[in-house]
């Protein structure tokens, strides 16, 4: 993914977005801070998010590491985010 941003801490939901216009793709990437290994990534043109995919990790109070980045050959920037709202709700 190029740019974007990177967050490491104890969370359950990582987001990522663009504000612009047209179809830039943003991606979330969420891995486990101790040994690496992915938790979420899903991708979506505009806004995505890790939906319940760390709600596991975050209540065996496992570190994790959220990264939000560009999928495209658009050059656009890229916001994004951790937070925790547990238990998890997908609205």
């Amino acid at each position: 993914m190029l740019g974007g941003s990177v967050s490491s801490g104890f969370f359950d939901r990582n987001e990522a977005w663009h504000s612009g216009g047209g179809s830039t793709s943003v991606c979330e990437h969420t891995y486990r801070h101790v040994g690496g290994a992915s938790v979420s990534r899903r991708c979506a043109a505009g806004d995505v998010t890790s939906l319940c995919d760390l709600d596991g990790d975050y209540l065996a109070g496992r570190q994790l590491t959220g990264h939000a980045g560009n999928n495209s050959n658009n050059q656009a920037k890229i916001w994004g985010y951790t937070y925790t709202v547990s238990p998890c709700v997908n609205a």
